[in-house]
């Protein structure tokens, strides 16, 4: 691909992983299948250019979410353990942010667990 799709490439990969349990479903005889995505779909809201009306990342993701929950897809974004999954470095221009994800087809049961690895440390400091 030469040139952004749509919003851009995280509207082009969920909208491809929708059409793709669609196909399952099909191939299941209009029963939901299983289907788990795990995806960076850099949630993190647009600045529009030409729009008086900019996007925060919290619309952002109840867009997703009303968006899965479709009658044809049944597809859900999974709850985490951090909201934040990219953390800027020292001194950088950006905020943390909700980036990667999940997404599960709604009829999967998932256990919650804490993950008792540390994240490691270089100089003093959590990566």
């Amino acid at each position: 691909m030469t040139a952004p799709v749509r919003l851009g490439l995280r509207d082009d990969m969920r909208e491809s992983a929708i059409q793709f349990q669609k196909l399952l479903n099909q191939d299941h005889g209009g029963q939901l299948s299983n289907f788990i995505f795990l995806v960076d779909l850099n949630t993190i809201g647009m600045n529009l250019r030409f729009s008086k009306k900019d996007v925060r990342a919290a619309e952002e993701i109840e867009h997703v979410k009303k968006q899965l929950a479709g009658s044809l897809v049944k597809m859900e974004l999974l709850d985490k353990t951090a909201v934040n999954t990219c953390r800027p470095w020292e001194n950088a221009s950006f905020n943390p942010g909700d980036l990667d994800h999940v997404i599960a087809s709604q009829q999967l049961d998932f256990k919650k667990f804490v993950c008792a690895l540390r994240r490691p440390r270089v100089a003093g400091r959590r990566l």
